[in-house]
């Protein structure tokens, strides 16, 4: 300190760092101590010696911010969202310093060392940086959130009938089927746009033995993917005949729901409902 040269000196016979000070005036007082070797002694004076390796070297912390992720959406979660857990604890400081967490994502932020929130559809990207006060370390991980929930599709409760059984054709639109379709991701969908028929069937054959049906064919013609027509008629001597229109509900997801509905001609007017006895006949898209 007092601006002359002093003297620094290692040793590898005793593993020391010393440092020298001088008298102020460029000279140094120097007495023996020892000898190291045969005609070789170490000398000091005014010697501050530190031990090799005493000397605090921060070393850079390591971030971990555990494995992506893939979560799905549940059925009773309308926000189309998803909790997950992200866990720093596996982060390290090689000089064993206390840590600091930093969590950020598109649209929040943490400093715990874990945290649980919910991520929206789609791929979040959330990155960490832990820090020992002096040096940090960035780590990422990856939360997938998908759409696992298939709509739900409220049915329409009166079923259709069809009278008189002239033979001529009924044309039926999945939205006299349908009443509601609700997805958890896409609120309220559209009948014309997210529902198809997959096929359609009768309990009674397309020409039955006999007059009492009329004797035609082709009694189902699907026209496009929510519209058919069916000939309003039935056997003469049965229960009546029923046509089962099946179709399914498809979200942006690709998740589907199975439903059908059924369109009767009732046998006469006396009050008797139509008798489903299965499938006989069917015409599929």
């Amino acid at each position: 300190h007092d601006g002359k040269m002093d003297i620094l000196s290692s040793s590898l016979y005793n593993n020391t760092v010393s440092v020298y000070f001088g008298n102020g005036d460029g000279t140094f007082t120097l007495s023996p101590q020892g000898p190291v070797s045969t005609n070789l002694y170490y000398y000091t004076t005014g010697v501050s010696t530190l031990p090799f390796g005493s000397a605090h070297v921060n070393h850079p912390p390591i971030a971990n911010a555990g494995a992506d992720q893939t979560i799905y959406t549940s059925s009773n979660d309308t926000t189309c969202s998803a909790q997950a857990t992200l866990d720093g604890s596996q982060s390290s400081d090689p000089d064993g310093d206390e840590l600091s967490y930093d969590w950020t994502w598109n649209n929040g932020s943490s400093s715990d060392v874990s945290f649980t929130s919910a991520f929206g559809l789609g791929t979040t990207e959330v990155s960490l940086t832990v820090s020992d006060g002096d040096e940090s370390a960035v780590d990422s991980a990856s939360v997938t959130v998908v759409d696992a929930t298939a709509p739900v599709v409220t049915a329409s409760t009166n079923m259709l009938t069809l009278w008189p059984p002239n033979g001529k054709y009924e044309t039926v639109n999945l939205s006299s089927c349908i009443a509601q379709i609700v997805d958890n991701c896409g609120g309220t969908l559209s009948v014309n746009t997210s529902a198809s028929i997959t096929s359609v069937t009768s309990d009674e054959p397309e020409d039955a033995v006999g007059n009492g049906d009329g004797n035609t064919k082709n009694d189902i013609v699907v026209v496009n993917g929510t519209t058919v027509q069916v000939r309003k008629e039935r056997a003469g001597g049965a229960n009546g005949r029923v046509y089962t229109i099946n179709y399914e509900v498809v979200d942006g997801a690709g998740n589907y729901t199975e439903g059908s509905c059924d369109v009767s001609v009732p046998h006469s007017q006396n009050g008797s409902v139509a008798v489903n006895d299965g499938p006989v006949y069917s015409v599929s898209l």
